[in-house]
């Protein structure tokens, strides 16, 4: 079975800015998943499920109900931790955030959280290579 596609729009993000969100998450659900190169932006589409059909009113309880019940990925980017966003991240989501944000913006969260440049490097650095733009060539799509 396949899934159909569901389309963000901008209520749905008020919603979801309205309901608590980042302003991190709302960037990363704004995202068209072509510009980044990845098959699914998954940011967008539980916004898009959860608001689909639902009156503009009962948006944001809804989806802060359904963060609630997200996971960890979902929940980092909804409070707009960085950082544990990058750690919790898929290798979808990855490449979302790795071809979406600059490098310092992550870099910058990363030593924050972890208190040196240098670790932060470390984790950075491998994951840049992986899943950044250099490495649009070395994956499938999903």
């Amino acid at each position: 079975m396949t899934e159909m596609a569901l389309t963000i729009d901008s209520e749905m993000l008020a919603a979801a800015r309205e309901a608590g969100a980042d302003d991190l998450f709302v960037m990363v659900a704004a995202v068209d998943p072509d510009a980044v190169e990845i098959g699914r932006n998954y940011v967008a589409n539980e916004v898009a499920s959860v608001c689909d059909g639902v009156p503009a009113e009962e948006r944001p309880e809804r989806l802060q109900a359904r963060v609630e019940q997200a996971g960890d990925f979902i929940g980092s980017l909804w409070d707009g931790d960085l950082a544990e966003a990058l750690y919790r991240a898929d290798g979808t989501n990855k490449r979302l955030l790795f071809r979406l944000l600059a490098d310092d913006v992550m870099m910058s969260a990363l030593i924050e959280e972890r208190g040196s440049y240098e670790s932060a490097h470390r984790w950075f650095q491998p994951n840049s290579e992986r899943y950044g733009w250099e490495a649009a060539d070395t994956f499938n799509h999903e």
